[in-house]
């Protein structure tokens, strides 16, 4: 009989997990399960083609705590919000992606040196080699809470929300899963440990995951929290929240008060239980390291944060919000979170499968497209040469048939083949092109400044309705019937009903997007969607040179990112602040 592949046979028992979980809580009180813990799927995070799944766990209360050994007492109360948690450690592909995009450098890789389980100096051993060779699918070890804290603050700004280390109290909570003291499961079938690991990390989510369908929780690597290190639980906080403040001596004074970090879980290379020594698999074991020490058993898992607007609060806009760069001003429209459907049934297979999508966290986009004035504000500050102009040529487009038909010596922002006033949109520009504008507007206003998601677009340019096709296009468009063939000044025609200008017409717009041909695999939580191919992307809107019949909200276009289009443009969302 053939074996599934391990991804599949990982789907397949997180699917049933939650199947069951729906089916079972209906009848929790008569099977004598008073606290059961009910969790769903979140929204995942994908990132740089890399996917991490989450577990939606709900505000709950618990026993913190046993009597066995000091610094686990005494017992308490306490009450958790909800948050989302990955349902594995953090491994080493995703790791390295960090590293790739950020050059990081970890705390063991500076230093020379880390520590060998358990707390056995070692010189020469890091993330990318901690004494034994490591799948990618491995939890990523030798990693120091440094570490662990940088990689969730590259995550929060990559991705505008909020990734962190679980709090201690979040990290029991979820291993107890709802049980009033350690689950009497077989450690052999959830655990990697030094009875079966052969001394070294194994893929992830390859035992049985925990009551709430999250795997490694005990064993494979220690994960850190966010916690400084006390010596017991007297004053600590009973609303779930991390305890940062204050701190005690530990490891017999070699650690100063609020210089050791608090792990969780177990490892590799401990047992069930080593009494007296406080590294086991025990779910209320608390050993401490220095908040730059590393192991080669440390690891991390994610938490993320889960930002909810208040009860009955408006999910379409709050209105615009301005600000100034060089004296040109700047317009956006604050989205709010909510949820719609994409896609269209309508369309062609590019429109499809229609899904919903759920903004958990504002945004804000712009009123109007980027305009000659305020590129050339760009261009003059920053000295900025575009694609087409060092290329010295642009392509003209005939985008009624979806294809590029010409290149066009000469043609670039300045002198698109056209007049234009400063007040006209940028056009002529590629997507690299957009990029550079938007970094530059993000280092002159300490704004995250970036071009939006497909979903982001849609969402906007649907503006809380289900469909726009039957909208008189003369009154909100410039196209091929009204334009003359050339854009016009931004915001001379009807905005749609959250205040945003030319969303469709004037010129297409540049999406962050990767180009997909469908909708098969989509984020559903309003982020971009990357991947390979990396050089194609996708555009949305239509521009003065689309027929009316061709006008619409689901329309999707793609050009290579170093293609300059006439009638192609720009426009910005801003999300959050650049962290200096």
């Amino acid at each position: 009989m053939n074996k599934l592949p391990p991804v599949i046979g990982r789907i397949l028992f997180v699917l049933g997990y939650f199947l069951l979980n729906f089916f079972s809580c209906q009848s929790q009180e008569s099977s004598g399960i008073q606290n059961r813990i009910v969790t769903h799927l979140a929204e995942p995070l994908i990132i740089h083609g890399i996917r991490q799944d989450f577990v939606r766990i709900p505000r709950g209360e618990f026993l913190m705590g046993s009597d066995e050994r000091a610094d686990e007492q005494p017992v308490h109360s306490v009450t958790v919000d909800s948050f989302d948690l990955a349902i594995s450690e953090v491994t080493v592909r995703q790791f390295r992606a960090f590293v790739q995009a950020t050059r990081y450098k970890t705390d063991a890789e500076i230093s020379g040196h880390s520590f060998a389980c358990c707390w056995r100096p070692k010189l020469g051993i890091t993330w990318q080699y901690p004494g034994f060779l490591q799948n990618e699918n491995e939890p990523v070890v030798t990693i120091s809470w440094n570490d662990a804290v940088a990689y969730c603050r590259w995550l929060s700004e990559e991705t505008d929300e909020k990734y962190r280390l679980p709090g201690e109290a979040e990290w029991e909570y979820v291993c107890l899963a709802g049980n009033k003291n350690d689950p009497n499961h077989p450690l052999d079938s959830m655990a990697w440990y030094s009875d079966n690991s052969e001394g070294r990390t194994h893929v992830v989510a390859t035992k049985k995951g925990n009551d709430l369908g999250l795997f490694d929780m005990r064993g494979n690597a220690w994960e850190w929290t966010q916690d400084v290190y006390h010596e017991n639980y007297l004053g600590a906080p009973e609303d779930g929240k991390p305890w940062l403040s204050g701190g005690s001596e530990a490891q017999r004074g070699y650690l100063k008060p609020g210089e050791g970090r608090v792990l969780r879980g177990g490892a590799w290379g401990l047992t069930e239980n080593m009494h007296p020594v406080s590294y086991d698999l025990r779910i209320s074991s608390r050993p401490v390291f220095g908040y730059n020490e590393s192991c080669n058993n440390s690891g991390f898992r994610l938490a993320r944060s889960i930002s909810v607007p208040p009860p009955g609060e408006n999910h379409t806009n709050n209105g615009p919000h301005k600000f100034m760069v060089a004296g040109i001003e700047y317009e956006m429209i604050q989205i709010l979170p909510g949820q719609f459907v994409m896609g269209s049934e309508k369309g062609d297979r590019t429109t499809k499968p229609v899904h919903p999508v759920n903004f958990k966290i504002p945004f804000r986009i712009g009123k109007t497209e980027i305009t000659v004035r305020q590129f050339t504000s760009f261009v003059n500050d920053s000295g900025y040469v575009t694609e087409a102009e060092r290329k010295g040529k642009c392509w003209d487009s005939d985008f009624r048939s979806h294809h590029i038909t010409s290149l066009q010596s000469g043609i670039n922002w300045r002198n698109p083949g056209f007049e234009q006033t400063e007040y006209d949109p940028v056009t002529c520009v590629t997507w690299n092109d957009a990029m550079a504008f938007c970094a530059w507007l993000s280092h002159q206003t300490g704004r995250i400044c970036r071009l939006p998601s497909e979903a982001e677009w849609e969402y906007a340019c649907l503006s809380g309705t289900t469909d726009i096709d039957n909208i008189t296009y003369q009154e909100i468009a410039w196209y091929y019937e009204n334009s003359s063939m050339t854009t016009h000044p931004v915001a001379q025609k009807r905005s749609n009903s959250w205040g945003i200008y030319d969303m469709l017409g004037n010129v297409s717009e540049w999406m962050m997007d990767v180009w997909h041909p469908d909708y098969l695999g989509s984020p559903c939580d309003g982020t971009s969607w990357l991947g390979d191919p990396l050089t194609e992307r996708a555009c949305r809107g239509g521009s003065f040179e689309r027929e009316a019949s061709e006008m619409s909200y689901r329309g999707r276009d793609w050009y290579n990112e170093s293609e300059a289009v006439v009638g192609l443009g720009f426009r910005i969302v801003e999300a959050g602040t650049v962290k200096r």
